[in-house]
């Protein structure tokens, strides 16, 4: 059975790792298992169909499985997110005009303008009922 042989390849690593079931999710099978595992717990978690059974989740809450770890693929997206949001707004007061949008022409870089871009992009998306915005973001934006 799938799941008992990754359940069990988990417990080697967390034993390996003093303690760690957070698994690098790139170039790994079991890094890719455990990633799928967090995503099908949040499913369970908000009353979705989910493939995680209540008794596999116990088996993973034993070893202490961290269900919300990040992804270094996402902190690192958010950090630039972070950092281009900083960018955008102190631009903006230095121009004084933190009320309207500028246009994507007038910032200062092409990394800056993309960005705006596609932050604008992704908004509408939003309001359309398109794409996801989590509540952090839209506050933000």
């Amino acid at each position: 059975y799938k799941w008992q042989t990754n359940f069990r390849k988990l417990i080697d690593y967390y034993e390996q790792h003093d303690g760690d079931s957070n698994v690098p999710d790139s170039k790994s099978k079991l890094g890719t298992w455990v990633r799928e595992q967090r995503r099908e717990y949040h499913k369970f978690r908000n009353g979705e169909p989910s493939r995680l059974t209540p008794k596999h989740a116990m088996a993973l809450q034993r070893i202490r499985f961290d269900w919300f770890r990040q992804s270094n693929v996402r902190k690192e997206q958010e950090e630039t997110f972070r950092e281009r949001i900083m960018e955008y707004t102190n631009f903006c007061k230095e121009q004084q005009d933190n009320t309207t949008p500028l246009p994507v022409s007038k910032l200062p870089t092409k990394t800056l303008q993309y960005w705006a871009e596609n932050q604008r992009t992704g908004y509408r998306q939003w309001l359309q009922g398109k794409k996801k915005l989590s509540e952090n973001r839209r506050k933000l934006l």
